[in-house]
């Protein structure tokens, strides 16, 4: 019997802040047992090595090719096996693959854990040294940044970092980079910076099976003059209050606060519904904001603090870090996924009676954190209500 776990766009959304599963209980016992057989993997470690801790594995993928010998040969060790990662971080390039043949048993599993507690991660994103980073010295630039940022704002370039791969904004299928600043997110340049502006009048309301968007007018003030709207987007709650959808725009025309898109949204637009304006070099005025211009590959940043003293990522791989098709009695703990534009985890196939679980396993800095059929042992907080439904 398969189970199958959904889970919506808001729950995704939620799991983006960095949370964690806790640990499992009383059900963790038989997991954390000593195994038979241990590997390791450091990140200085290389895969010619044999697998002790003297002699570690540099990938995951070893590890498991190791363990797919050992059970060539016969049957699992009583106790299992484990893979201890020593800490550091591990940029992953390529997704971690398991299937039926990397399948531990329910009284032998298969655990990839941190070794000893130590801090480890694996990362989709490039870490940018924050010395590349330069102020704006372009004229043609500096005049469509805000007076009040322009000297503040810094900028590099990711094609001479041989970084050429931007996504697309408003696509779920072809996520775009995201920055981020000593673990923190930051927000594309928007207006407002907080809060919404709403829609006034829907004039025209679009045709998708003709390919038109809607026209419609905006209330407020205070939008600066953009130059171009070249891959200029809008976020919004157009026909209810509880669902978004990203509108490109096609044009703006300010004087009289009427705004032309691409595309319509999922449910049709009504007047007084929220949204706002993002990804526009003219609104880049408030620290934590960025904008990449993905015609020239620079990307500027007004930082949040002095970029001296800190880390700076870009979450550059697209797809699961780790897919699972067909494995069961599987066991991932104590690892930190973060910094990528796909899923952390994929789960596909298994069975109820053979669980997989991901146990103090910690989510963050992702646009989607895990799609699974059989997950059966997976313990979110109690008080996390949305984490408790999507365990079921």
């Amino acid at each position: 019997m398969e189970s199958k776990v959904g889970f919506m766009k808001a729950v995704i959304a939620c799991m983006v802040l960095g949370a964690s599963w806790l640990p499992a209980g009383k059900g963790a016992a038989a997991d954390e047992r000593q195994a038979s057989v241990e590997w390791f993997v450091a990140v200085d470690g290389s895969d010619a090595g044999d697998g002790s801790i003297q002699h570690p594995f540099a990938t995951l993928e070893r590890a498991r090719d190791a363990i797919r010998e050992m059970k060539s040969g016969g049957a699992l060790p009583a106790g299992g096996v484990t893979v201890q990662l020593r800490g550091g971080e591990y940029r992953i390039d390529r997704t971690f693959q398991l299937d039926g043949r990397d399948s531990g048993e329910a009284d032998a599993p298969i655990v990839y854990k941190a070794y000893n507690g130590e801090k480890v991660t694996l990362s989709g994103g490039d870490a940018l040294d924050a010395s590349l980073f330069e102020p704006v010295t372009d004229p043609a630039v500096r005049a469509r940044i805000p007076q009040e940022a322009a000297d503040k704002v810094r900028q590099v370039d990711l094609k001479a970092l041989g970084i050429s791969d931007y996504g697309t904004l408003g696509n779920y299928l072809a996520v775009a980079p995201e920055l981020f600043v000593d673990g923190n997110v930051m927000t594309l340049a928007r207006w407002p910076n907080e809060g919404f502006t709403t829609v006034n009048q829907v004039v025209y309301a679009g045709n998708s099976s003709q390919g038109t968007g809607y026209t419609f007018t905006y209330d407020d003030g205070g939008l600066r003059p953009w130059s171009s709207a070249n891959d200029t987007w809008a976020l919004g709650y157009w026909g209810n209050d509880w669902f978004t959808n990203d509108l490109q725009i096609k044009s703006i025309d300010q004087a009289t606060k009427t705004i032309e898109t691409y595309n319509t949204s999922s449910y049709a637009m009504k007047a007084g519904q929220r949204f706002y304006f993002y990804n526009i070099l003219e609104e880049l005025d408030a620290p934590g904001e960025w904008y990449l211009d993905r015609a020239d590959g620079m990307l500027y940043l007004y930082p949040p603090a002095p970029l001296a003293s800190s880390r700076v990522q870009l979450s550059l791989f697209d797809q699961n870090m780790i897919a699972m098709n067909g494995a069961s009695n599987i066991v991932f703990s104590g690892l930190a996924l973060e910094v990528s534009r796909g899923n952390a985890i994929d789960m596909t196939g298994g069975t109820i009676t053979g669980s997989n679980t991901a146990r103090s396993v910690k989510w963050a800095a992702m646009p989607s954190k895990l799609t699974a059929e059989a997950i059966t042992a997976c313990t979110p907080p109690a008080s996390t209500a949305w984490a408790t439904a999507a365990c079921r």
